[in-house]
């Protein structure tokens, strides 16, 4: 090891294959070098007293003409060089001076106390990971730009103000050189840390619109890893891609993992268990991968009376008496209101311990409770294997038998449709809960809801009338094929074959008769004929206040220029990639088949409804297109009232990016989450998608103005109910380009009555 000897305003160099010069300007003293291999490392300068101070390391091929080579604030740990030329003429220098207010940036990030870090809101969640943005110039390569992330939480401020040759950017010139893999010039990224602090975790993302060469995202990662500065050996490092670079980064995970680099999600990150549906179940605990859940269903290995535990929720549960999933979802997902609606416990159990426990107990009897408190969520798993009798187990479960349904009964309209503008409450039983709740978001916000119409329950008469190959109409032959399937629990094997011979028939056999086509094109004239129209189901047995049935029924697409174009070949008019028409009839008869959906059919069982008092309508709209969706949301607005006083008002948005559903979730991906009570608006967590500088919905306009537009529906809803001192409704939206914010659905989420959990005597885990 060679020292520099102290000298005032003289530079001298040792003799090494690179030599250095380091002197502090200001303090008269000379840092030691030392040579590993083909790197030059600085020593760690940690036990110096430089608080307060740049470190400016600079690089000379003559002594005279120096260039800056990194900047770095207060410490400087070790920080590699191999990238340099390896050239015999290579002198290196540090020096120090006062820390401006200019200085709002570094080289390198020390980790995890670095000032530069834009720390957490106290709001909790994945909404409180510590994170800092970075800046890569591709020019210099080797040299990261870690931006002050309170003061400059978007990149294109900071490279404007801070980056040498871009002091006149502007917007579109940014996202050329920044976002699109032609022509890039900046990479763009950001360092996450654990919520946890305890928690010695970090996750590196890149920003662009569209995905990067994986080659390219393997050595920025490097590039940034090499950058950061932790305390210990124990960090574990993962790269975390944003929704533009997810697919092609899990299609390549093992080309990730072959170079070193641990792809994940912040799904890891989720700490405490999550209540999505409060309530207790008593049940066999059976664990089922979630792809084998429908399988299992059938032949009998999962049943309607068990506790369901799986690796992640699907988007179609059957019915169970109990949910635990190992992976967060979204809270307003399907699966999650199904289960706020049916009385079913619904929880993420988060933990390796409480994992643990649950697969010890696999195929064990147990009482499932879960339920909100001020501290979070209170997830209560109780062992009762062998400690009940049959005659104790089923009183128990008597007291958790579903409620009678009130609906109101399918009757004659005298006429096949409505314009949605018309409809109320009093139209349930001519045309269904989902489009009759339409006609409030029609009268409230017209501009922010589809212009749409409805086919009554006539329609479906008429269609379910007609006769079939033998003397029986479709609905009797239907009636005659679910004879042998009635009461609740039921043979799922055999009834699923049933179910699938008759949506068979009503998709496949049956069609509408030629003057009733006629009147279907009639009504649907005010439709563009070459783009998709949406229909949706709408029966009389959802949508109401004691019953949601989300998930059970389905909605399609269709195009009416494929009725119209007097030929039965495709491709379809409306989309050049379907090789076969899709008309608008063919979409209502597959409407018309999900009303016996095995779920469907299962829940009018078990609540006892009589099957000649239900029907399908058809809520019809224009198609949103995937491709012009730049966000979907599920929104719960609560009003609270108060004699006297105002009324309280709070919300939970749940928004994610694009058309990645939130009803329907990836559940790798997490959401954003933002609370609003009484005017204030809290980011609860951020979805997994957008950048950490980022929100789904613009911050906070967007948000206030989606607010703004619920509580407009919210007032025309509540007209009909005043007498109700609690109102809890369910939105639909989404946000679309050349459009902004769309609601598309309103409907009140039922709150049964709660039963106690029973007590039963043995030892009881909670989380």
């Amino acid at each position: 090891m060679t020292f520099v000897k102290r000298l005032r305003g003289l530079i001298v160099t040792a003799s090494l294959v690179f030599s250095i010069v380091v002197s502090v300007k200001g303090r008269g003293e000379d840092l030691g070098v030392v040579r590993r291999g083909d790197s030059v490392v600085l020593r760690s300068l940690a036990d110096l007293d430089l608080e307060g101070q740049v470190l400016t390391l600079q690089r000379s091929s003559d002594l005279e003409s120096w260039a800056e080579l990194g900047r770095f604030r207060s410490r400087l740990e070790p920080y590699a060089l191999g990238f340099l030329p390896d050239s015999q003429d290579a002198f290196f220098r540090l020096i120090t001076r006062r820390l401006l207010s200019s200085d709002d940036w570094a080289n390198q990030l020390l980790l995890p106390r670095d000032s530069l870090i834009a720390r957490a809101d106290g709001s909790g969640g994945l909404g409180a990971a510590p994170f800092v943005k970075f800046t890569i110039e591709l020019q210099e390569p080797e040299r990261v730009f870690f931006q002050d992330s309170s003061k400059y939480p978007f990149h294109f401020t900071f490279i404007r103000e801070r980056l040498a040759g871009y002091e006149n950017l502007d917007f579109n010139t940014f996202e050329a050189l920044a976002l699109r893999a032609e022509g890039q010039a900046l990479v763009l990224g950001s360092v996450i840390l654990a919520p946890d602090p305890s928690i010695a975790e970090l996750a590196i993302q890149f920003s662009g619109q569209e995905p990067f060469d994986v080659g390219d995202v393997v050595q920025w990662f490097h590039t940034v890893a090499g950058r950061l500065s932790v305390r210990g050996d124990s960090w574990r490092f993962f790269y975390m891609p944003t929704f533009e670079q997810r697919d092609v980064t899990f299609a390549n995970e093992t080309v990730f993992r072959e170079q070193g680099v641990v792809v994940d999600t912040p799904a890891r990150w989720t700490s405490e268990p999550v209540c999505y549906a409060e309530g207790w179940a008593l049940g066999r605990l059976v664990f089922v991968p979630a792809a084998e859940i429908d399988a299992a269903y059938g032949d009998g290995r999962l049943q309607s009376r068990d506790v369901l535990v799986t690796e992640t929720v699907p988007a179609e549960i059957p019915i169970v008496a109990g949910v635990i999933s190992l992976q967060p979802t979204t809270p307003n997902s399907h699966v999650a209101i199904l289960a706020r609606s049916f009385n079913v416990p619904f929880v993420f159990a988060s933990g390796t311990g409480l994992q643990a426990q649950i697969d010890e107990w696999n195929g064990d009897e147990v009482l499932l409770t879960v339920s909100n408190t001020q501290e979070g969520c209170a997830l209560g798993i109780q062992n009762v294997n062998g400690l009940l009798s049959d005659e104790e187990r089923e009183q128990i479960l008597a007291t958790k038998a579903p409620p009678a349904i009130e609906i109101h009964a399918k009757r004659e309209a005298g006429q096949l449709w409505f314009s949605t503008d018309e409809l109320g409450r009093e139209h349930v039983g001519l045309v269904g809960g989902k489009a009759a709740n339409f006609g409030v978001l029609r009268r409230s916000i017209p501009e922010n809801s589809p212009e749409s119409l409805a086919f009554s329950f006539d329609l479906w008469d008429a269609f379910m009338n007609q006769s079939e190959v033998t003397e029986l109409t479709l609905q009797e032959w239907i009636q005659e094929q679910l004879s042998s399937h009635r009461g609740f629990p039921i043979d799922i094997a055999s009834l699923r074959g049933t179910l699938a011979s008759i949506r068979d028939r009503i998709k496949n056999r049956a069609h509408f008769d030629p003057a009733t086509q006629a009147l279907i094109i009639e009504a649907l004239r005010g439709f563009e004929p070459g783009a998709k129209i949406r229909f949706r189901s709408s029966t009389n047995v959802e949508d109401s206040e004691q019953f949601v049935g989300a998930g059970l029924y389905d909605s399609f697409s269709g195009c009416l220029r494929d009725d119209l174009d007097a030929d039965l070949t495709g491709p379809s008019h409306c989309d050049s990639s379907k090789s076969k028409e899709r008309g608008v009839f063919r979409a209502i008869r597959k409407v018309y088949a999900s009303f016996y959906n095995e779920n469907a059919y299962l829940e009018r069982l078990r609540h006892g409804i009589d099957e000649d008092r239900v029907a399908m309508g058809v809520l019809v709209h224009h198609s949103f297109p995937d491709e012009r969706e730049l966000a979907n949301g599920v929104a719960t607005l609560e009003i609270r009232k108060h004699p006297g006083e105002e009324d309280s008002i709070s919300a939970t948005l749940v928004t994610q990016w694009g058309a990645d559903s939130v009803t329907n979730p990836d559940t790798e991906f997490l959401p954003e989450v933002v609370l609003i009570s009484g005017g204030a608006m809290v980011l609860e967590s951020r979805s997994s998608l957008v950048p950490l500088d980022e929100t789904v919905l613009n911050w906070d306009g967007e948000y206030r103005a989606l607010m703004e537009l619920l509580l407009r529906a919210a007032q025309e809803y509540e007209s009909t109910f005043q007498t109700k001192s609690r109102l809890l409704l369910d939105f639909e939206y989404k946000k679309m380009a050349a459009i902004g914010l769309v609601v598309k659905q309103i409907r009140a989420i039922p709150q049964p009555p709660q039963v106690p959990p029973p007590t039963i005597e043995s030892r009881v885990t909670k989380f």
